[in-house]
């Protein structure tokens, strides 16, 4: 499979034929209002790992900021929230935990294994939010961006997407 070709697979995308993908990272090349419309209506666990807008249409949107904030959205791995959580996890159980420490070995031996226990659960949990989050804020811009271009092809004044 070698050759110019193999660098652009195509993949179906529900609602239309196919979205071709470029290089091997996968990134969906975006060409038209309909591929657009067909991203927006992925389920967040089906986005594409990146896009690369290709059309341009008469709007004040700044379409490489877009672009650059919509895979820094794909991208983001949800650790700067699961951080967060997992520190506010440590800080929770060693609360909770304190309050009953004796200095014995079996006392010291439970609070250390309830700030792992929580620590790791908090992180977790915040991961999972973190990149939750950063989908739904995908999507929604990839939507406001096409409610823009339907209020521009109706007549309606140009929406700034910043």
């Amino acid at each position: 499979m070698g050759g110019a070709g193999a660098s652009m697979r195509q993949e179906p995308i529900e609602g239309i034929g196919a979205i071709p993908r470029i290089g091997g990272r996968g990134a969906y090349f975006i060409r038209s209002t309909p591929e657009l419309v067909a991203l927006s209506q992925l389920p967040i666990w089906r986005l594409p790992p990146r896009v690369a807008l290709g059309f341009q249409f008469p709007l004040a949107v700044d379409l490489k900021t877009l672009q650059t904030s919509l895979n820094r959205d794909l991208r983001n791995c949800g650790c700067e929230v699961g951080a967060i959580a997992m520190a506010g996890g440590l800080v929770f159980a060693f609360l909770a935990v304190w309050r009953e420490f004796h200095p014995s070995p079996s006392s010291l031996l439970r609070l250390l294994g309830t700030l792992v226990v929580a620590s790791f659960s908090f992180a977790l949990l915040g991961k999972l939010l973190g990149i939750l989050t950063a989908r739904l804020a995908f999507l929604w811009k990839v939507r406001r961006l096409l409610a823009t271009i339907r209020n521009a092809n109706s007549g309606g004044t140009n929406v700034d997407m910043h």
